[in-house]
């Protein structure tokens, strides 16, 4: 709900017609998964510039204004060539579909279950059938479920299941037949939930799902 009211913040002020672009400090900790956030809820038209900064280093002023130097000259289009924001900082860039959050009052909160093997099949199940969705993250190399893990997701009301694996093992997995509800992928399991809430607000259909996570994404 964090990221949400983030967003929907950066989308009231980057309609105001005055506004020539956004600067965010965010704490480096989450700053990735909050710029995968955005990236998929704040169009690109306008500049936004995220800066992930350690609180302990002191204040970000000094940062924040070599943000604010970079959105005058994009907008400009002036020095273009030269304006460049010193490593670190972040630009939002939609490299996929825009999520219509206007309305969104708050998103489904996504577990993440690691896979083992003989992992408690009791509390996977009641995790599994509590929830409209889950994020596993696959411990193997090949990207295969556990047999506990396996049976529980082929069961009819399981919902939707999100498989993060490694890059290596999406790229010589075979997971063309997994069904309408189970899909692979090679993003983040936090991302991976990211995803799968926005989708699952969208009310999006099986082959929605089946795009935003059977290409790779970075």
């Amino acid at each position: 709900d964090g990221m949400l009211a983030i967003a929907k913040d950066i989308n009231s002020d980057m309609n105001n017609k005055d506004v020539k672009g956004v600067v965010l400090v965010l704490n480096k900790k989450y700053s990735e998964d909050v710029r995968y956030f955005l990236s998929l809820t704040v169009k690109d038209d306008k500049p936004l510039v995220i800066i992930p900064y350690d609180y302990n280093n002191g204040s970000p002023d000094y940062k924040v204004a070599q943000a604010k130097k970079y959105i005058d000259k994009e907008l400009d289009k002036t020095d273009n060539a030269d304006n460049q924001l010193p490593e670190g900082f972040l630009v939002n860039v939609n490299d996929y579909m825009i999520f219509d959050i206007a309305d969104t009052k708050r998103l489904d909160n996504i577990d993440i279950v690691y896979d083992y093997v003989g992992i408690d099949a009791d509390a996977l199940y009641k995790k599994m059938y509590l929830n409209d969705a889950i994020v596993i993250v696959s411990s193997t190399a090949d990207g295969e479920l556990s047999e506990e893990l396996s049976e529980a997701v082929s069961g009819k009301n399981a919902g939707i299941v999100v498989v993060s694996c490694s890059e290596d093992a999406y790229m010589k997995g075979d997971f063309a037949d997994c069904g309408d509800s189970i899909f692979y992928t090679d993003i983040s399991p936090t991302k991976a939930r990211i995803m799968l809430a926005l989708l699952l607000d969208n009310n999006s259909d099986s082959d929605t799902f089946k795009n935003a996570f059977t290409r790779r994404r970075v």
